[in-house]
């Protein structure tokens, strides 16, 4: 098995390559030559110090002409396999038109046919163990899906370094990539004044894109807090969280590494599947806003699901 070589398609998403971790932390665990296939920062998220990650790089193309160029691409390198975690049509039949071998994803849609090994996909089923369950045609069983990242001794450091001086104990995101999965800036206003009156000195983590929701945030507060928006890399990132006492954002990329890396989490959920994308176990909490909808949580709600941890902090 040791001289197999194979493909990971995964989507660009953070959070899709942290729930993906059990899986191709395995794969590479049993020997296999595995490369991953994406767009997005997989690499990063899922590298382990002395194990090299391999990345075929997968810009994301329209046309013909584009996908020909990526059926190019992936056969010149002669995989025997793909593991198709990534759930589109495109990707199963960019797997076929490359003439892999063997080719495994999730029987989701009409893209079994173009499958040679086609795996029974549960909707509501957490996605780490839908993941995993991506190794059982490999002859690959994983017990254990929640996700585990790693980070080196110099980056936790630097984690450390970063909240050393004002002894930052929660993690707050301001933002998320889309509106619905926001907690309402009135709201978080709201329970981060209260975590300050209670004591507790904050970080706010996030993207370039939620540098202005950060700053709006920060403004209305009585007291400082430290702000990194869009200014920390992602492994940087990484390293903060493994630091802090509690993380509190909505269903992001950034909660999916706290947990990665350790660090203990309260997730608010609007439209997305908590049962799916939540992660349900301890020291982590995930909060279903009423109705699926984000606009509609209170504050009370969000107080309570940190009150027993902010306790230990």
């Amino acid at each position: 098995m040791s001289s197999e070589r194979i493909l990971v398609l995964m989507k660009s998403y953070i959070g899709d390559a942290v729930m993906a971790a059990p899986l191709v932390h395995r794969l590479e665990d049993q020997g296999l030559d595995v490369t991953l296939g994406s767009a997005g920062p997989v690499d990063e998220v899922l590298s382990r110090p002395g194990k090299a990650i391999n990345l075929l790089r997968l810009r994301r193309v329209r046309g013909l002409s584009g996908l020909r160029d990526q059926v190019r691409l992936v056969r010149a390198q002669n995989f025997s396999s793909v593991v198709l975690v990534n759930h589109s049509f495109r990707s199963a039949w960019l797997a076929r038109l490359a003439g892999i071998p063997q080719r495994i994803g999730h029987a989701t849609d009409l893209r079994r046919i173009l499958l040679t090994h086609a795996v029974k996909y549960n909707r509501h089923e957490f996605a780490g163990a839908s993941a995993a369950n991506l190794a059982l045609p490999l002859g690959i069983r994983i017990l254990d899906a929640k996700p585990r990242l790693s980070i080196t001794d110099e980056e936790r450091l630097c984690g450390a370094e970063s909240v050393r001086f004002s002894k930052a104990a929660i993690g707050i995101q301001p933002g998320a990539r889309y509106p619905e999965k926001q907690i309402p800036l009135e709201l978080l206003t709201q329970f981060v004044r209260h975590l300050q009156d209670q004591g507790h000195s904050l970080v706010f983590l996030g993207g370039p894109d939620e540098v202005e929701t950060a700053a709006r945030l920060a403004q209305r507060l009585p007291h400082p807090v430290l702000n990194y928006v869009g200014i920390r890399t992602l492994r940087e990132t990484m390293g903060i969280l493994s630091t802090l006492g509690l993380f509190v954002a909505g269903d992001t990329g950034l909660m999916h590494l706290a947990v990665g890396v350790g660090c203990p989490t309260r997730a608010v959920f609007g439209p997305t599947d908590a049962g799916k994308w939540g992660h349900d176990y301890s020291p982590h909490l995930v909060i279903q806003a009423p109705q699926k909808d984000i606009q509609q949580l209170d504050l009370d709600l969000l107080m309570q699901a940190v009150k027993t941890h902010c306790r230990t902090l």
